[in-house]
């Protein structure tokens, strides 16, 4: 366990010069893919997202999800944006880091605390390791009566190093039972090669699943070839140097100015260890 890092009021809740939009904090899911963004919560690179996932044969990254917006409702209905955008204009708004009371790096997790009076809001996030995934708990962490909180996600599918703009094409979206897929792209499609590293079916189609099944289970051969191109495969592609070379390569295009310098020799590091994703404060 490390000590954990806390900035104040006077820190996370300032744009000024040293002040929350100039410390940084990184979270790695161990295959390439982070989350990333500032104490104040305001985007200021255009790698700065919640979730972006490195492809696992190609290793090229893509931004999923930009930011989740936090809404608190009080009790008297009135609604009190907690997240924090600047526009193409300059314009900062809404204002939401002027209502952090902290912000924390503890065990290497991100933690955010807004009070409004006498209310206080409580985000952390961090990384399961060996998976395209952030998991995100809210906490109430003090309420005189009961509050309201609502998270607004702001989705795309973009290549890290790229923008998207509100009126680019829209994402695609598909209702499942559970919840909404946006944007079906991140799939084992693109890891398994029909007939070369495996075999695919349509989903829900039992003739399709039973054929492709069928095949391998009628040639022994077959199947040993297509298991053999799918370990080379991994060996190739999904090998932790190449993909900690490709880390580092991001992170100095994104560390220009020197911010970040530090952070990309730390995922380095981390990559060869192969050990467990972690938060750590780049400025």
């Amino acid at each position: 366990m490390t000590m954990p890092i806390i900035l104040g009021p006077q820190t996370c809740g300032s744009l000024a010069a040293d002040g929350g939009a100039e410390h940084e904090w990184l979270v790695t899911d161990g295959l390439g893919g982070f989350a990333s963004g500032t104490a104040s919560g305001l985007r200021t690179r255009r790698y700065h997202a919640l979730l972006t996932v490195a492809d696992p044969v190609t290793a090229v990254r893509r931004v999923g999800l930009v930011a989740l917006d936090l809404t608190l409702t009080l009790p008297s209905g009135a609604h009190v944006p907690l997240y924090t955008h600047e526009w193409q204009s300059g314009a900062i708004a809404p204002q939401g880091y002027r209502l952090l009371e902290t912000f924390s790096l503890v065990d290497g997790l991100p933690r955010w605390r807004w009070r409004v009076v006498d209310i206080v809001i409580e985000r952390e996030l961090a990384m399961a390791h060996g998976s395209p995934s952030l998991a995100v708990v809210h906490r109430v962490v003090s309420a005189p009566e009961p509050v309201g909180l609502a998270v607004a996600a702001m989705c795309t599918w973009r290549d890290a190093h790229g923008e998207r703009h509100a009126d680019g094409p829209a994402l695609r979206t598909t209702q499942l039972s559970d919840g909404v897929l946006v944007e079906d792209a991140y799939r084992l499609a693109e890891i398994v090669e029909h007939g070369v590293t495996g075999v695919r079916f349509a989903p829900q189609d039992p003739a399709s699943l039973a054929e492709s099944v069928g095949s391998v289970l009628a040639d022994r051969d077959y199947a040993r070839r297509l298991a053999r191109r799918g370990r080379r495969r991994v060996r190739e592609d999904f090998a932790w140097p190449a993909i900690a070379a490709d880390t580092v390569a991001v992170y100095a295009a994104a560390g220009a100015d020197g911010k970040v310098t530090r952070a990309a020799e730390d995922v380095l590091a981390t990559s060869r260890k192969m050990s467990q994703g972690y938060g750590t404060m780049l400025a």
